[in-house]
């Protein structure tokens, strides 16, 4: 199994590449709130832009308010690249894609296995070849020496390491991603925001 590296990662450019250098036909499981929002926003961007096929599958409903906000508000970014986008409950995913079928699923939603084993679970069913996970840094214990890599210790009572564990055991091609907090365009915390923009300032002032 392959496991995506730690925080340190982050800096490096964003590269998405499914499994093997066919294009594929990939499932977003993607958040409604939050920076993994964000995150699943931009895989998608990526995704598509490589030659893979994409469909993003929100948490909710089309026309609630959340979807007013980026990075939903851009979603026309996707389909206008070719990305597919609908909305539904990750427990009963079939249903929600429709009984559409994929090579690879990148699960940014769930925080714990409750949230992840329905949609692993389908995904083993139906065939799917890869199942990618974003995760989060927050998982890896503190340290005196960051940034975090591969391989550093973890809480092991953390719900996003037994989604890793348990997608380790059923899919012989996966990857688990730990990112940190989310800035930048399309983010919709005003709280990170103004974070990095108070430092930015400070550095400059």
């Amino acid at each position: 199994a392959r496991r995506g590296r730690g925080a340190r990662a982050a800096a490096s450019p964003v590269r998405a590449q499914a499994a093997g250098a066919a294009k594929k036909n990939v499932l977003v499981v993607n958040t409604n709130s939050g920076g993994h929002a964000v995150i699943g926003f931009y895989f998608a961007k990526a995704l598509l832009a490589a030659g893979h096929a994409v469909t993003v599958l929100t948490v909710g409903d089309e026309g609630s308010d959340k979807m007013k906000k980026p990075p939903f508000s851009r979603f026309s970014e996707l389909t206008s690249a070719g990305a597919k986008t609908v909305w539904g409950d990750p427990a009963d995913v079939g249903a929600a894609v429709g009984g559409a079928s994929f090579d690879v699923v990148l699960e940014n939603n769930g925080k714990d296995l409750d949230a992840v084993k329905p949609v692993a679970d389908w995904a083993k069913s139906a065939g799917v070849g890869q199942f990618l996970f974003i995760s989060s840094a927050g998982i890896y214990l503190q340290t005196d020496e960051p940034p975090h890599v591969e391989g550093d210790a973890v809480k092991e009572s953390a719900g996003h390491v037994g989604v890793e564990k348990y997608i380790a055991a059923e899919f012989g091609s996966w990857a688990s991603f730990r990112p940190q907090y989310m800035t930048g365009s399309g983010n919709n915390k005003d709280c990170e925001e103004w974070f990095f923009d108070s430092k930015k300032k400070s550095l400059t002032n």
